[in-house]
């Protein structure tokens, strides 16, 4: 069911603005077990510097944070495919039927599977759910560290704004060769800010601070939307958009997995 998710189009058109990183996925996500396995362990490398001590210095009782420690990866992985989820039952196109959520029974097969992904990735045996309902009750034992923080991007030991100092280093660093790669960014990812986010169940959009107005601004952004959602879905857009946001290597990846999952269920469609 995972690779039924990931292997649409919709999720390899739509999927940064889902979740927001994409190309380092793809060897976990379609690569064989050992390319997953080395990935996992070149992520741990890099990650390993990812800690401190304080998440959010306007809630200092959530503690402190480490990339590599099972809680920690554990949600990282979870917040990358869970999304991913919510986009697909609100943008995937089936043939001339448009989205449409899965059933209880392959929602639970969905959260199965993402166990092989969550124990690749550090997450503690017991933490692990098994079905949605497992799934919502592991949100709910960590529902504090959710919502939105006005004080969430102060950098502690300087009190700067990361977001700010983000931009400014993207401006001062800009130059006009990145325009192609900037204008690609607007077609998958800008324009589709307020949309994705009528995908998200409600609880978490009131977790993240928006109002009721907001809330339904995005339900009829969502539904203006379709038109151009389903047309990124051709052929011919997505493999625009696999060569310029996913590269040679990961679009390799995605082919031969779309070929491996036919051939595991002939009776999916070919294209």
């Amino acid at each position: 069911m995972v690779w039924e998710v990931l292997l649409h189009p919709a999720t390899v058109v739509f999927e940064t603005v889902a979740q927001g990183t994409l190309q380092l996925h793809a060897p976990l996500w379609f690569g064989d077990t050992p390319t997953a396995t080395r990935m996992a362990g070149h992520l741990r490398n890099i990650h390993r510097r990812v800690k401190g001590d304080v998440i959010d210095v306007g809630m200092p009782e959530l503690g402190g944070y480490a990339a590599t420690e099972p809680r920690d990866a554990m949600w990282a992985a979870l917040t990358e495919l869970h999304p991913v989820l919510w986009m697909y039952e609100s943008f995937a196109y089936h043939g001339d039927g448009g989205p449409r959520q899965l059933t209880e029974e392959q929602r639970d097969q969905y959260v199965r599977e993402l166990g092989v992904y969550l124990r690749l990735t550090g997450a503690s045996a017991e933490d692990i759910p098994g079905s949605m309902a497992e799934l919502d009750a592991l949100y709910d034992k960590y529902w504090d560290f959710f919502g939105h923080s006005d004080t969430m991007n102060i950098v502690p030991e300087t009190g700067e704004d990361n977001q700010e100092l983000m931009v400014k280093a993207m401006q001062r660093n800009w130059h006009p060769s990145q325009q192609l790669a900037a204008d690609m960014l607007h077609e998958v990812y800008e324009q589709f800010r307020t949309p994705i986010l009528a995908s998200f169940p409600e609880r978490i959009q009131i977790k993240a601070g928006l109002s009721q107005v907001q809330r339904t601004e995005a339900v009829k952004a969502l539904d203006d939307a379709q038109p151009l959602i389903r047309e990124l879905q051709q052929p011919e857009s997505e493999r625009r958009i696999m060569r310029m946001m996913w590269g040679p290597d990961a679009i390799m990846l995605i082919e031969s997995a779309r070929e491996l999952h036919r051939r595991a269920l002939p009776w999916l469609p070919t294209s």
